[in-house]
């Protein structure tokens, strides 16, 4: 379902959301978690990420998410979704030199899956379970 990294990191808002709700008294539900997300004070961008998650997971255990969309509407429509520092992009020069030694020596998945992450943006271990 989700990369081990994403599920830790899903687990983790869950739990920190449910210590939350048992502190104040409230219901885990969506009305509760948009309360919560704005409450942790942290930027627009990592409230748009917590409220997706947080949307993610109580969408699977059947509640109602309307509260989260409106709050991840709300966060776009102030730029959440505008990256202030993205990473630097890898240059081509150096994909293709990285690419040239994995085929010279017959890594023809860690080659493919390092070209598709490069062209894609995607993360190594999603494109090399393709591979």
């Amino acid at each position: 379902m989700w990369a081990d990294s994403t599920l830790r990191s899903k687990q983790g808002l869950w739990r920190r959301f449910l210590e939350w709700t048992l502190r104040e008294e409230a219901e885990p539900d969506a009305d509760a978690a948009a309360l919560w997300v704005v409450a942790t004070g942290v930027s627009p961008a990592s409230q748009l990420t917590y409220a997706t998650s947080l949307s993610g997971i109580l969408r699977r255990l059947n509640v109602n998410v309307q509260p989260l969309l409106t709050l991840q509407q709300a966060l776009r429509a102030v730029g959440a979704k505008i990256a202030v520092n993205p990473a630097p992009s890898i240059p081509r020069e150096l994909v293709g030199r990285f690419v040239q030694r994995m085929v010279e020596a017959k890594r023809f998945p860690v080659a493919t899956a390092a070209l598709l992450c490069w062209k894609t943006a995607s993360r190594y271990g999603d494109v090399r379970r393709l591979a």
